[in-house]
């Protein structure tokens, strides 16, 4: 269905999809042990933990970011991504 809504938009690629794969959570659980196929495992204590939502490091100049920092997923990198420039632009901590 994903691909037939995209070929719907752009046409043109129709025959350029070679191979299509789809993977949940649950995919990830069968073959990988656990629900995240990427990252830091989603649980309790990820988000307890006082130094992800820190993006300085001992290294002057050197800042992290990324979806870890906040939570999960494309918005949470984005979150993160403005985070880290706030902090890095001295607008807090």
């Amino acid at each position: 269905m994903l691909v037939d809504r995209l070929i719907s938009y752009y046409p043109e690629i129709k025959d350029n999809i070679i191979k299509v794969k789809v993977g949940t959570p649950l995919t990830n659980e069968y073959y990988l042990g656990r629900l995240a196929s990427y990252g830091i495992e989603f649980s309790h204590e990820r988000f307890i933990s006082k130094d992800l939502a820190k993006s300085k490091t001992p290294i002057k100049g050197l800042h992290l970011t990324g979806e870890d920092m906040t939570s999960i997923g494309v918005a949470s990198a984005i979150g993160a991504g403005f985070l880290t420039a706030l902090r890095v632009e001295k607008y807090f901590w």
